[in-house]
């Protein structure tokens, strides 16, 4: 395949993966979207004269006492809730809760099978020692020196791979905690003796040993035949961490279900001699649930008056927060005769802070809303020769945006315009928040910087 198709393949398929972390964006639209950008490099040679596809980078230098440019555009910003988000066989298992002054107290648990390994044959004259659940570190958010109150409950109801799941999900799970020590620290970058051998960072959980003695007792037995039988025995767990208390403590942990160190493993004795078993948590079904309380915060204030005079939006991972955006006057600047819009930036300013432990997201994701209140792609994201932005400046403190040419399109009449959403990108494998400037009047005013030229 040749270079340039090499490029565009690629980066297409770098941005679909990174976009669909938002649910509710249509694979219809992005199915079209793909067809037309395959066509702009063909659209781009035969009509260069197309305003849709002039940037101010193309414009000789001579031409740019002809551009025009304002950043006084308005720019309507409000904090909104997010939809449930798809959560079922994530990358990621998160588990914690964080209490945040500004955002409240957010909580990720836990439902998931835990399934059978090879098929089980424990031996004879067996006895049971422990059973202990464990899960591998891939990260955190959130301060990590707080303590945790761990529950595990024997799941109720059915998980099926095949099945769609949300964020705010529930199921059925019998009484009985099955914990045997609660309370844990985390401690996500240091390794642990398991037995005799020193193994990667990974979080322990011992349950009862009246559950480990019931196992061996399945040996041999219809339950340890096959996984199909497994899950109609046993369902799996609920994993649940009790909410944070206090301002700014807790964390969210991240854990990684197909690594070998994440299984439920049995430790018994057979002929007198120490043995174990491992179940596995890899290829089953899995939910992460996720839930927030903002009672109390200026978040809370917002959504039940998003007119109110905060100068600040905010953004929050796990299904949480989204910030909704308009340009209520852009299509006046028609006014005058026909625009070609040459270079558009929306500029989006997080507050200097000397917190280290609520970092922003690396990268935000700006999307259309569609008429039924879905999100869709913008021109500018599906077109692998624009670099698109949401990469967050550490030095700048800021996110930018390019989006002139899905702007210069509503100028034409070739779309509608419903305004505007940015989400965090992966939001359902991971913590991250944001607090960012709205287009009120402030230091850290969310603006768009607009280069055009009236044709």
């Amino acid at each position: 395949m040749h270079k340039p198709f090499l490029l565009i393949f690629r980066t297409l398929k770098i941005r679909r993966q990174q976009a669909n972390q938002i649910n509710n964006i249509s694979s219809i639209t992005w199915g079209k979207c793909c067809f037309y950008t395959l066509l702009i490099p063909f659209v781009f040679i035969a009509s260069c004269k197309n305003p849709d596809n002039i940037g101010l980078d193309v414009i000789p230098a001579s031409d740019h006492l002809n551009t025009l440019y304002t950043d006084t555009m308005t720019v309507v910003a409000t904090t909104a809730r997010e939809d449930s988000l798809r959560s079922d066989e994530v990358s990621k298992v998160l588990l914690g809760s964080i209490s945040d002054a500004d955002f409240g107290v957010s909580t990720a648990n836990l439902y998931t099978q835990v399934l059978l390994g090879e098929t089980p044959s424990l031996g004879s004259n067996l006895s049971a020692d422990s059973l202990v659940i464990s899960f591998a570190y891939s990260g955190y958010y959130g301060d990590i020196t707080t303590p945790m109150n761990v529950h595990v409950y024997r799941l109720n109801s059915d998980l099926h791979l095949d099945s769609s799941y949300y964020t705010n999900q529930t199921f059925d799970s019998l009484p009985g905690d099955l914990v045997v020590t609660n309370q844990f620290t985390p401690h996500p970058s240091d390794s642990v003796m398991v037995g005799s051998s020193l193994q990667a960072p990974q979080l322990r959980i011992r349950l009862t040993d009246t559950l480990a003695a019931t196992l061996v007792s399945l040996n041999s037995q219809s339950q340890f035949q096959s996984n199909d039988n497994w899950k109609a025995y046993f369902k799996g767990f609920y994993i649940k961490i009790d909410p944070a208390t206090g301002v700014n403590t807790g964390s969210v942990l991240y854990f990684l279900p197909g690594s070998t160190n994440s299984k439920m493993t049995l430790y018994y004795h057979a002929d007198t001699v120490a043995r174990s078993y491992d179940f596995t948590f890899d290829n089953a079904a899995r939910v992460n649930h996720q839930v927030h309380d903002y009672t109390g915060t200026r978040v809370e204030a917002q959504l039940n008056n998003p007119s109110s005079n905060d100068t600040l939006s905010y953004i929050q991972s796990l299904a949480g927060l989204k910030t909704n955006i308009s340009f209520p006057y852009f299509k006046n600047i028609n006014s005058e005769g026909k625009i070609l819009i040459n270079k558009a930036e929306l500029v989006v300013t997080v507050p200097t802070s000397t917190d280290d432990i609520y970092v922003p997201p690396s990268g935000l994701l700006m999307a259309a809303k569609d008429s039924a209140g879905g999100l869709t792609y913008l021109s500018d994201y599906l077109d692998p020769l624009i670099s698109f932005g949401g990469t967050f400046s550490t030095t700048s403190n800021v996110y930018k945006f390019n989006i002139a040419r899905h702007l210069q399109r509503i100028l034409d009449g070739d779309i509608n315009d419903y305004g505007f959403s940015i989400n965090i990108i992966s939001s359902v494998v991971q913590a991250n928040r944001a607090i960012i400037g709205n287009g009120k009047q402030s230091s850290v005013k969310m603006k768009l910087n607009l280069f055009y030229t009236k044709l």
